[in-house]
């Protein structure tokens, strides 16, 4: 049974140092941004608007992961792979910083929900911070977190995790390349948190 303190605890923790850094990065970063050319795919992949509730669905990913966790090695394990995918990724967009123009898709005609959404996201949300995609890379290591342990939630996880990356796509916040970075980051993190991390990083950086 889960010290539900120590979730909260956790939980709040690792918010705070997800924005912070994220933020950070968002804001300042070495040099200029690169521009990441677009692939075949993203020229098959048609803006759509509407996928922006899709995409706005990884942001409630992270408590709702730590709400159906319902063992502590399985909680210490997310939170060590959360805490070590969003240092690494804040890392290669502070030194590696990418950008991707958002200008020629113009949300227009949509309604008053969607386009307030899209307005609020990108002005909170600059075009950096693109490669690795922190929305795939979060999205897939929440259903890792099942795999292997309870397969009705990592399928649904999984599927979840797929349509937020095609979302990411879509609705023009990220480009291939950003979302395979993702994806590959994620199953690296996670291997790596299985391998090396299996005590609580929480535990050691408050000592």
């Amino acid at each position: 049974m889960i010290d539900s303190k120590k979730k909260y605890l956790h939980l709040s923790l690792l918010i705070i140092i997800f924005f912070t850094l994220y933020l950070f990065t968002n804001n300042f970063f070495i040099g200029s941004p690169t521009i990441i050319n677009e692939t075949v795919f993203d020229k098959w992949t048609i803006f759509s608007p509407n996928w922006i509730w899709i995409y706005l669905l990884a942001y409630p990913l992270l408590p709702f992961t730590f709400l159906i966790t319902n063992k502590e090695k399985d909680l210490t394990f997310f939170s060590n792979s959360f805490l070590i995918l969003t240092i690494l990724s804040c890392i290669v967009f502070f030194i590696f910083p990418t950008f991707i123009s958002r200008e020629q898709y113009k949300v227009t005609n949509q309604g008053f929900f969607t386009e307030l959404a899209f307005d609020i996201l990108r002005k909170l949300d600059k075009p950096h911070n693109c490669l690795p995609s922190l929305h795939v890379g979060i999205a897939f290591l929440c259903s890792w977190n099942f795999y292997k342990k309870h397969t009705f939630k990592f399928t649904c996880m999984l599927v979840l995790a797929i349509l937020i990356s095609y979302s990411t796509m879509a609705v023009k916040q990220h480009l291939f390349w950003d979302v395979l970075s993702g994806f590959t980051l994620s199953l690296v993190v996670y291997n790596i948190t299985k391998i090396r991390f299996s005590e609580d990083l929480f535990l050691k950086l408050l000592k």
